[in-house]
Order: C-alpha cells, then structure tokens, then sequence
C-alpha cells in the first residue's frame, strides 16, 4: 500500500451517525427522523429562522456525512409533509430504535444546537426537548450532557463570526 493510499484510508473518518452501533449504515428513514425532529425544534418557538436552516443542515452533514444540498432537500421534503403532524413518539422511537445510547444523545444534541441557533430559548422548545429526552430512553444527566454540548458549539461559532 503506497503512502498515498494510507493517508487516504486515514481521511475516511465515517460521519458519527452514518452507522448504527452494528456498524452498518443506518436507514434514511433515521435521517428523515432525525430532520423530523430538529425541524419540530425549530419550529417550537413558532418563526423558523434561518439561523435554525443552517443549524440543521450542518448538524445533520456533520452527523450523517450527507453534503449540504441533501440535506436542503431532506428538510424541504420534511415541510412539505407538514410539521403540525409530527407524531413525536414514532418519530424519536425511529431513532431509538436504530442507535445506542451515545448516538441518542448526540442527536439530543442536535436539537440542542437548534435551539439555541436563533439565541432565543423558548419554554416550548424546552419542553419539546425533555419530552424527546424521555422518548430516546435518556437521563436527565445524559440531557444536561447534551445541552452543554451544543451551547459550548453554538458558542465557540458564534465567537468564529
């Protein structure tokens, strides 16, 4: 194997999210679920903002490896179905049902990001995130864990700008 070829292999990190805890590639109904959620997040405060657009289309590449474009379209897909429909239980359960615990709250996570993207926490969309913590089987502690993630991100982005 030349160098070339190991520094390649090297750079092909897979997306944390990308495989369940089997390792095989997680379904693109998980990812659909996931948009589901974080667009249910975004929407909690009742105005979706760009700021929120632009947390979930990175937060979802970041974690899926899927580029920009597809997750654009994964979201554009999500608000033509209707959000007032998100059924919350079947939704989260899609998720639970694909990852471990680590991976659930690195989706918690996600939500997180999106909730403080607009720099505005709403009591609605902190209710919708406890309800979602209980739903993905989390702990209050693995929920804080999660939080604190996702404002030390938001944070050190925001200081980027």
């Amino acid at each position: 194997m030349s160098i070339f070829d190991r520094v390649r292999d090297a750079l092909r990190i897979p997306a944390p999210l990308s495989t369940g805890p089997d390792g095989e590639p997680v379904d693109a109904e998980v990812v659909a679920a996931t948009a589901t959620l974080l667009l249910a997040a975004a929407h909690g405060d009742r105005e979706f903002v760009r700021a929120e657009q632009q947390a979930i289309e990175k937060g979802l590449g970041a974690a899926f490896g899927i580029s920009r474009d597809q997750a654009f379209a994964i979201l554009a897909a999500a608000e033509k179905a209707g959000l007032p429909d998100v059924d919350l239980k079947t939704t989260a359960g899609a998720i639970r049902g694909a990852f471990d615990t680590p991976q659930c709250e690195r989706i918690l996570g996600l939500l997180w990001g999106v909730v403080y993207a607009d720099q505005i926490v709403d009591t609605a969309e902190v209710a919708l995130a406890r309800e979602v913590t209980s739903l993905l089987g989390l702990t209050e502690e693995q929920s804080q864990r999660a939080r604190d993630k996702a404002f030390q991100w938001f944070s050190r982005s925001r200081s980027s700008e």
